[in-house]
């Protein structure tokens, strides 16, 4: 199992190639695109997430504020073998809240992951993510997401509190 600390920071957008074309621009490289489907269970905090992409799947299990500014996180992972399995087994104990997909495009940028989203029933989202060594850095990570959104041109109405689950049951 991994533990990991991250600087997060999500905003919905209009245009989504003009976004790519920014980016560009800016120097940001792209690094892949994959498929993925995410189902969410029921859990008493935090989000609890079976991720399954293009042939690797992991369990995600993530706490962090909802509020619409740069925010940290914090995420354990564990590598999953039998998916179907898993998934049967945590929707009979925990009951299974949604299942969201989406098209993501994996870009890099000054030091962080930038992740260009297509999410079926929501549209087009980009996320900032930057790893956290530890609670001291946080603070520099969190205003150099919000530099970099500024630097995208992304508006502050654009800004999003909520994770897709959460935007998905209430749009």
């Amino acid at each position: 199992m991994s533990t990991l600390l991250l600087a997060e920071l999500k905003a919905r957008v209009a245009d989504p190639d003009a976004v790519r074309a920014r980016l560009q621009a800016l120097g940001a490289v792209r690094e892949r695109a994959v498929t993925q489907r995410d189902t969410f269970f029921h859990v008493a905090r935090g989000r609890l997430k079976l991720r399954e992409e293009d042939g690797a799947t992991r369990l995600i299990y993530y706490e962090r504020d909802d509020v619409a500014d740069a925010k940290a996180s914090h995420v354990r992972l564990a590598p999953v073998t039998d998916p179907a399995a898993l998934r049967t087994l945590l929707a009979d104990a925990l009951g299974t809240r949604t299942v969201v997909t989406k098209r993501r495009e994996i870009w890099r940028w000054d030091g962080a992951e930038v992740r260009l989203d297509e999410v079926a029933g929501l549209g087009s989202f980009l996320e900032f993510l930057e790893e956290v060594g530890d609670d001291a850095r946080m603070p520099s990570a969190l205003a150099h997401l919000r530099d970099l959104i500024r630097r995208l041109g992304i508006a502050a109405p654009e800004i999003q509190s909520r994770s897709y689950v959460d935007l998905l049951a209430r749009p």
